[in-house]
C-alpha cells in the first residue's frame, strides 16, 4: 500500500504543499522504522509519500493507492560484472518505479476530485530514501526532471557500480542533493563521499557526516532520527521554499538541535540565494 503523511492543517495552508515521495531502506515494502522522518516532515508543512505493508495507521496518514502486486523485493550485493550505467536489480528498481509513480499521481489529483486537489504543488517535488532508498531517489533524479531535490540518509548512487557507471549516472543529476552519513564505520560512507566528488560541478551540494555510528545506527538511533529529521526541514526548506535561513543554518550547524560537536558539513554550490 502506498501512505500520504500530511499536515493537520494541509486544508488552511496558503499555498499548495511541496511533496517527499520516500524509499525505504533495505528495498522494504515497511515503512515503520521511519515514521518519526514522516511526521516531522509532515508537522513542518511538506507532504510525504510512502509505501508499507498493511498496519495501523497513525492520525495524519491515509491509504492513498494500492500498490501493484509484486514478490518481495531483494537487494543481494553483485560478485559478478558491474552493472552498466543506470542499470539497477531487483528491489532498487522497485523503489524507484514507486517514486516515480507516487509523482504521477500528485500530478493526477489535480484533475480529480480527491481532497487533495489544489493541496499538493508538482513543481516543489523532492526524492528522499534511506540506503536502498538512496539510491532510488539518485537514479530518479537523473532521469525525471519533476525532481527538484535529493535527501539520502546514509546511502548512495550505487554501493556495487564502478566509479566510471556511477560518475555517469551522477553527470545527470543536476538538482540540490544531500547526503547524512555516519562514522567511519557506516558502509555507506564512502561512497557518499564518492558521490559528492562525483557530481557535477555546478550541481549544489552537501555532505553532512557524523563523528560515528554505522548503517544500521544510521536508521535505528532516536538521536540520528531526531537530527536526520531536523536536518531534512532544514535542507526541504532551503530548496524547496528558497528559506535563506535555512540554507544558513544548513550549511553552519545542519539543524537547530544538531550538535555542531558531532557533525562535519561540507558544501559546494550551496549558499544563500539573493
Amino acid at each position: 500500500l502506498r501512505y500520504i503523511y500530511f499536515p493537520d492543517n494541509l486544508a488552511k495552508l496558503a499555498k499548495p504543499a511541496p511533496v517527499i515521495v520516500w524509499a525505504n531502506g533495505g528495498c522494504s515494502r515497511n515503512d515503520q522504522d521511519w515514521v518519526p522522518l514522516y511526521e516531522r516532515w509532515a508537522k513542518a508543512g511538506y507532504v510525504v509519500l510512502t509505501v508499507s505493508t498493511p498496519d495501523a495507521k497513525p492520525r495524519t496518514r491515509e491509504v492513498f493507492e494500492s500498490y501493484r502486486n509484486m514478490p518481495p523485493p531483494k537487494f543481494v550485493p553483485r560478485s559478478g560484472p558491474p552493472l552498466a550505467p543506470g542499470q539497477l536489480e531487483g528491489g532498487a528498481n522497485d523503489a524507484v518505479d514507486f517514486q516515480s509513480t507516487a509523482i504521477d499521481w500528485v500530478a493526477k489529483t489535480q484533475q480529480s476530485d480527491s481532497k487533495f486537489r489544489g493541496r499538493l504543488d508538482p513543481s516543489r517535488i523532492a526524492a528522499a530514501g534511506n540506503s536502498c532508498g538512496g539510491i532510488a531517489s539518485l537514479h530518479l533524479a537523473a532521469k525525471d526532471p519533476r525532481v527538484k531535490a535529493v535527501y539520502i540518509l546514509s546511502g548512495s548512487v550505487n554501493p556495487v557500480g564502478t566509479p566510471e557507471s556511477n560518475a555517469q549516472v551522477l553527470s545527470t543529476v543536476m538538482v540540490p542533493t544531500i547526503w547524512i552519513v555516519g562514522g567511519p564505520e557506516d558502509i555507506a560512507r564512502p561512497n557518499a563521499e564518492s558521490d559528492f566528488k562525483l557530481m557535477p560541478a555546478k550541481t549544489p551540494v552537501v555532505l553532512i557526516r557524523r563523528d560515528s555510528f554505522d548503517h544500521p545506527q544510521m536508521t535505528y538511533e532516536p538521536e540520528i532520527r531526531r537530527d536526520a529529521g531536523e536536518i531534512g526541514v532544514a535542507w526541504f526548506d532551503a530548496i524547496l521554499r528558497n528559506d535563506t535561513a535555512a540554507t544558513r543554518l544548513l550549511g553552519t550547524k545542519g539543524c537547530k538541535t544538531c550538535n555542531r560537536a558531532h557533525w562535519r558539513i561540507e558544501t559546494r554550490n550551496f549558499e544563500p540565494r539573493r
